[in-house]
C-alpha cells in the first residue's frame, strides 16, 4: 500500500516545502483523506506562529524588517524622493562658454586648457574638488552617444558636495586660466599665426564669458563674478 501511495505522490520528500515538520506519511494522508486536509487546515489557521516559507509569506513579512522584499516601486520611490531631496539642497555648476575662433589652426585651444597629462584640469580638481570638463562644438570630448555635445564649446564646472567656497574658488582658478590663454591667443593672432585660416582677423574683444549658472551657483557666486569684471548671465 506505501508504494502504491508512492506511485501516486511522484514528489520525493526534498521536493516538498516545509509546512510545520510533517512526515512523508503525513503528506501523503494529507492527500488522500479529505478529513485530515480539514482539520490539517483548521490547525494551521488556529497556530498562533505557523511557519511560512520565505517564498509563500512576503506579504506577511514586516517591510521594515526586510527591506529586500519591498516592492521594486516602492524602492523606486525612495530612490527618487533622495534624488529630490539632493536637488532641493542646490547643486552649483557653471558654464564658461569660449569663443570658437580660439579653435584657429595652429593654436591648440584644447591642449592648452588641459594642460600636459591633464595637469591644468586636474589641479583646479585637486584644489577644489571641483569636475572641471571642455564640452561642446570643438572639444573633442565624446558623450555617451559617441558624439560631441550639441552645444557651445564650454569648460563645465560642478561641484557635486555643494561647497559655496570651493566653487568659487574653482571659477576663479578657471577664470585665470581661461585669460592667460587668452592673452597668448591674441598674441598669435598679432603675430598672424601659423596658417592662413584666420590670419589677418584681429581677435574679439571678449573671448569667454560665464554662459550659464545652476540657481544656487548664480548666488552664491555674483560677488565673485563682478570681483572678476565677468557679467552673469
Amino acid at each position: 500500500q506505501q508504494q502504491q501511495q508512492q506511485q501516486q505522490n511522484p514528489l520525493n520528500d526534498h521536493e516538498w516545502p516545509s509546512l510545520g515538520g510533517h512526515t512523508s506519511k503525513d503528506k501523503s494522508q494529507a492527500l488522500s483523506d479529505p478529513r485530515s486536509c480539514q482539520s490539517g487546515a483548521a490547525s494551521v489557521a488556529a497556530s498562533s506562529t505557523p511557519h511560512v516559507p520565505p517564498t509563500w509569506g512576503v506579504s506577511s513579512v514586516s517591510k521594515e524588517n526586510s527591506p529586500s522584499l519591498q516592492p521594486h516601486a516602492q524602492r523606486t520611490s525612495v530612490k527618487s524622493v533622495a534624488a529630490k531631496e539632493r536637488n532641493a539642497r542646490g547643486s552649483l555648476w557653471c558654464h564658461l562658454f569660449i569663443s570658437p575662433e580660439m579653435l584657429r589652426p595652429g593654436f591648440d585651444l584644447n591642449k592648452k586648457i588641459i594642460g600636459k597629462g591633464g595637469c591644468h584640469t586636474r589641479g583646479i580638481y585637486e584644489a577644489t574638488g571641483a569636475k572641471i570638463r571642455l564640452r561642446g562644438h570643438g572639444s573633442g570630448h565624446l558623450e555617451r552617444d559617441g558624439q560631441e555635445a550639441p552645444a557651445s564649446l564650454m569648460l563645465a564646472i560642478t561641484v557635486e558636495t555643494g561647497e559655496a567656497a570651493q566653487f568659487c574658488e574653482a571659477i576663479r582658478m578657471a577664470v585665470e586660466l581661461l585669460q592667460g590663454i587668452a592673452r597668448r591667443f591674441r598674441s598669435f593672432c598679432r603675430r598672424g599665426g601659423s596658417s592662413e585660416v584666420g590670419r589677418g582677423q584681429p581677435p574679439s574683444a571678449t573671448l569667454f564669458w560665464i554662459g550659464e549658472l545652476s540657481h544656487r551657483g548664480k548666488l552664491c557666486a555674483a560677488a565673485l563674478a563682478e570681483d572678476l569684471g565677468l557679467p552673469l548671465p
